[in-house]
């Protein structure tokens, strides 16, 4: 019985409840103390909208969680792993503009010459699973990715809420309504 389930994919790894122990406990250290200063807690997502012409498109976003700014929202068909990517390097990017130093300047405590870490919460999306994800989060040193709770939304609220904003403002403008 156990070979035909393993044939079949339905057994779960040997290390799997040890896997889902640490997430539980990064998920808990992101969010028991949260961060008071920009650049220290991401949210990022995909979201789906339909335009006007009956189009599928995805907005991919990433929002900061102290300073509550929209760091990069792009336009996509897809939702793939390089749609992910593509977005993230732009918020990278943007912070970089806005502050005029680079990210990593910014994690960077002044006082001890510290180098903190950023943390980006998805949620377990394909494209944030997989191991082309997992290898450029790797590539930036203080980057630390951290995956949602599954059917948890709430956790991943802040980009979320913009989404949602988003689209109201995207549909108003589109019928003519003032918001």
């Amino acid at each position: 019985m156990y070979r035909v389930l393993g044939r079949n994919g339905l057994v779960l790894p040997a290390n799997y409840t040890a896997e889902v122990r640490q997430a539980a406990g990064v998920r808990k250290e992101t969010f028991i103390d949260p961060p008071r200063r920009r650049n220290r807690l991401w949210q990022a997502d995909f979201s789906e909208y339909e335009t006007a012409a009956a189009g599928v498109g995805n907005l991919g976003g990433v929002v900061d969680y102290v300073a509550k700014v929209n760091l990069a929202c792009e336009v996509t068909v897809t939702k793939t792993t390089a749609d992910a990517i593509g977005f993230l390097e732009a918020a990278l990017a943007e912070v970089e503009a806005l502050l005029g130093v680079t990210w990593i300047e910014d994690l960077t405590d002044p006082a001890t010459g510290e180098t903190g870490t950023l943390r980006l919460v998805t949620d377990n999306g394909p494209c944030f699973k997989s191991g082309r994800f997992a290898a450029w989060v790797a590539s930036k040193r203080h980057l630390v990715h951290v995956r949602t709770r599954k059917r948890a939304p709430w956790t991943n609220g802040m980009i979320e809420r913009f989404f949602e904003v988003s689209r109201v403002r995207f549909l108003a403008r589109i019928r003519g309504w003032s918001v």
